[in-house]
Formats: structure tokens, sequence, C-alpha cells
């Protein structure tokens, strides 16, 4: 009775095709990257020493990171949960388990307006976020300090908004000028990186 009521309960609920990899359902996860999951039901678990799994505030809602160590292309996934017995006991019990692709992620570039580190910007369009060639996965990075060589002197921002007094250097210096910018940034899961670049104007 105890295996039956078991079994009852883990079949009355549909899991692996609902949950979400980067808001999309095709099970990948990438390198060098803060992976976001949502599991509809149960909690995730990793027994292959793949992934390191960070649940987050909001429910169902976990942080993934591959392991640096890991070169296989496959990782596995399992779904945990606690069912009630037929004494009214919780019983924590395997109710999933899935595979997932592992995809090198894309390296995180320094983006003014839509200029990458080389080319001209345009002056009227001085955003600076950090972002990737590619179209996915989403970036997923905020910029928190933000450090300019303008005449030789170091001007440091703890934002990613420039200030008007920065903006209105950046628009007097003269065509083909050389703009060294340092940035720090953050991923979801509060590790800091840094990276700089060399803009024309």
């Amino acid at each position: 009775m105890r295996i039956l009521f078991l079994f009852l309960c883990f079949s009355s609920v549909v899991f692996s095709q609902n949950q979400l990899f980067n808001d999309k359902k095709d099970t990948v996860l990438y390198t060098g990257y803060v992976n976001a999951v949502f599991i509809q039901e149960g909690t995730p678990l990793n027994f292959d020493g793949t992934i390191l799994i960070e649940p987050t505030d909001e429910k169902g809602l976990y942080y993934v990171v591959v392991l640096d160590t890991v070169t296989r292309p496959l990782g596995k996934l399992n779904l945990a949960a606690y069912l009630e017995g037929p004494n009214g006991e919780k019983e924590k019990v395997f109710i999933d388990k899935f595979s997932f692709n592992i995809k090198k992620g894309p390296e995180p570039i320094l983006y003014i307006g839509q200029a990458v580190s080389g080319e001209k910007i345009d002056t009227l369009s001085l955003e600076i976020k950090i972002g990737f060639i590619e179209a996915f996965p989403i970036p997923n990075y905020t910029v928190t300090e933000v450090s300019i060589v303008l005449n030789k002197k170091v001007i440091t921002i703890k934002s990613n908004k420039l200030t008007e007094r920065v903006i209105k250097e950046i628009k007097s210096m003269p065509s083909g000028s050389e703009l060294e910018v340092f940035v720090l940034y953050k991923d979801p899961m509060e590790r800091r990186k840094k990276i700089s670049a060399l803009f024309v104007l």
C-alpha cells in the first residue's frame, strides 16, 4: 500500500518538460555563466559533480553554475520532493531525473552604446554595459563601478551611469582620440569581476 501511494503521488505530476533553463526548455547550461533554472515542482539535486546549485528568494528559481573542472558535454539533474505517506509522515523521495547539455559560455564584452573595444563610439549613446556577441544566453551582469582615463586623469564613478561632467569631457575630446575604460561588475551570485576596453572617438 505504501509503495502504491508513493507511485500515485509521483504519477500525478508532470515534471521535466516544464522546467526552464535560462528561460528556455532546451535544457542547456553554459560554462562560465550563472544559469537560471526554474523548477516547477520539487528540489533539484546533482550527484555527478557537474554543477553547483544555489536557491534564490524566488520560489522555484535556482542559480546553477557548471564547475570549472567539468569537460563532458552532459550532466544529470534529479528532482526530489517530500511526499506524504499513508500515516501522515513526510518522506523525501526522488520524483524525476533528466539530462542536460553543457555548452561553453560566451565571453563577457564591455560595450559603450553599440561599440566594443577598438571600435568608434557614438557620443550620443554612452550607455555602459556588459554583454555578449552571441544572442543567447541573455547577459545577467550588473555594472557597479566605471573608471575612465580623461586627460591623463582617472575618473571613477560608483555606478554604470556616467555623470554629466564626464559626458561633457568625452564629447569635447578630438575625433580619433582613444578612451580607456575599466569596469567592475558582478553576476547574480554577487561574484565580482573586472574588464577593460579601449574605444575610439
